[in-house]
């Protein structure tokens, strides 16, 4: 009699938790849009203008001030860029984007400027990269499947961290490679070699 007492009551604190959750799970609002959708709807006007603000004819193709700015004054370009993608982090981080997400629109700001530091070359680059463009449909994403795009967002970020691990890799075997080939060419002086 004693175990049927304790069984019965294990059986309803299971059952009154399971109520619990279950209703507590269907009173929860569902998501329809991000939180702070009001930056993202901001970030998409300011991509339109600084990416696509003029279509080019014919064509899925638009040239926006940051590709102009960067080919007709340089250095003014990647600086109008750069408070753009600032904005971009900012949306995100407001948005409640996690750091990878984060961490990957700001992957994309740094391109940008790194491209679009290199005179007429970078210029042309950047009429095509759109950075803010990207940082949009990221954001798009994440808010449509945010597991789907933080997973996404780990595994671009772990390729670019081994790519920059090979480069930093290759950089030092090429210096290494530099200096004994600068040492093997150098005369010998008496029995000592340098």
């Amino acid at each position: 009699m004693y175990t049927i007492g304790v069984t019965h009551s294990w059986t309803l604190a299971a059952r009154r938790f399971v109520t619990l959750r279950c209703l507590s799970i269907a009173l929860m609002p569902e998501r329809s849009a991000p939180p702070n959708s009001h930056h993202l709807d901001r970030l998409r006007k300011v991509s339109k203008v600084m990416d696509d603000a003029v279509s080019v004819p014919g064509t899925k193709f638009g040239v926006g001030p940051d590709g102009v700015l960067g080919l007709l004054l340089p250095g003014v370009g990647d600086a109008v860029g750069g408070v753009t993608n600032s904005y971009a982090l900012f949306a995100g981080y407001k948005m409640g984007a996690p750091p990878l997400v984060l961490l990957r629109i700001a992957l994309w700001a740094v391109a940008d400027l790194l491209v679009g530091a290199v005179p007429l070359l970078g210029d042309g680059i950047d009429f095509f990269l759109k950075s803010n463009r990207r940082a949009v449909r990221l954001l798009e994403a994440w808010a449509a499947s945010p597991d789907r795009v933080s997973h996404n967002s780990k595994t671009v970020l772990l390729a670019v961290a081994g790519g920059l691990i090979l480069l930093l890799v290759g950089v030092c075997a090429l210096i290494v490679w530099g200096i004994t080939s600068i040492v093997g060419a150098l005369p010998t002086i008496g029995s000592w070699t340098i």
